[in-house]
């Protein structure tokens, strides 16, 4: 399943709470949250994301980045990124 929006950010549905999202430079999420805590890793490209009032840029081949469930955060792509965002399951 795919979301294909016009401006350019892409949805992949890859398997149940795995998603391949592709951000295209300069596409930006204002501050937001989820129900669930989710894991962002950076597959190509560059990402930054503010959590917790910080800025953290990932890269390729960087570790992932874990976002809280309800924890606020925002989004910027600085590259034409794709990223692997998987739910985390509940301990």
């Amino acid at each position: 399943m795919a979301i294909l929006t016009p401006d350019g950010h892409s949805i992949y549905q890859l398997a149940a709470g795995l998603l391949l999202v592709f951000k295209p430079r300069g596409y930006r999420e204002e501050e937001h949250t989820h129900t669930h805590a989710q894991r962002l890793r950076v597959l190509r490209g560059q990402l930054r994301v503010e959590t917790k009032g910080e800025w953290v840029v990932l890269d390729s081949g960087d570790t992932s980045l874990t976002v809280a469930s309800q924890q606020p955060h925002a989004t910027e792509a600085l590259e034409d990124t794709w990223l692997a965002v998987e739910r985390v399951p509940h301990p």
